[in-house]
């Protein structure tokens, strides 16, 4: 009886703690439609690097996913990061070569296919792709907020 009440508290602690840990690491990925996933991996390179721990769809269509990296993937994250689905995962990809570290709670663009990534870059050549991207992801996330509060 007692081993197992030590046992009960001993793994309450060790959730609580890897609850805090996953906090601290959430990012925002913006869809302006609901994408289509299988699973709730979160990849790059074909590497496993976190996992999707939210989904959630406006009235207005507009999708936000809240995704935790693991240990140290959320430093490849930069502000040219953004995700796309690929055969149901999400996939990590660059828009450009170079960018700035962003912190966790940033909104990132996610689109429903690779091919939509290379769309998006093509339409936003004569921007900086990565400083359209964060504008087009925060106008996802108003969206999404002001849809989600009409409710």
């Amino acid at each position: 009886m007692r081993r197992s009440v030590i046992l009960s508290i001993l793994l309450a602690m060790v959730l609580a703690t890897g609850c805090q840990e996953k906090k601290g690491n959430v990012f925002f990925i913006m869809f302006e439609s609901a994408p289509n996933f299988f699973e709730n991996g979160v990849y790059a390179n074909g590497v496993g690097i976190g996992e999707i721990v939210e989904k959630a769809t406006a009235g207005n269509g507009v999708t936000r996913l809240a995704i935790v990296l693991n240990g140290d993937s959320k430093d490849m994250l930069k502000d040219s990061s953004a995700f796309y689905v690929s055969t149901g995962r999400l996939m990590h990809t660059a828009l450009a070569g170079f960018g700035n570290p962003i912190e966790p709670g940033a909104k990132l663009m996610g689109f429903s296919s690779r091919m939509g990534v290379g769309w998006f870059k093509t339409k936003n050549l004569m921007t900086q792709t990565s400083r359209a991207a964060a504008k087009r992801a925060q106008e996802l996330y108003e969206a999404f907020e002001a849809s989600t509060k009409m409710q």
